[in-house]
């Protein structure tokens, strides 16, 4: 069984768990505000429109395109 030590993501390290945990640190946190302000920014409008958001996180950002109206 491995001790909580051996469970902190190391420089290097990569996988969803690592992911999540990068997401809630401060840097995470600004970085993922300013993406999606950004990509929301340039996408336009989303009302009744179709977005495809292929291999980019684990669908957080499709959830905030859903939310902006985007149907599918």
């Amino acid at each position: 069984m491995r001790n909580k030590a051996d469970a902190t993501p190391r420089a290097g390290q990569f996988g969803p768990g690592v992911y999540a945990a990068w997401r809630v640190s401060s840097l995470g946190e600004i970085t993922e505000a300013l993406e999606h302000h950004l990509i929301l920014r340039l996408a336009g409008p989303l009302q009744g429109r179709s977005v495809l958001d292929v291999g980019c996180g684990d669908g957080t950002l499709a959830l905030i395109i859903a939310d902006n109206g985007a149907t599918r």
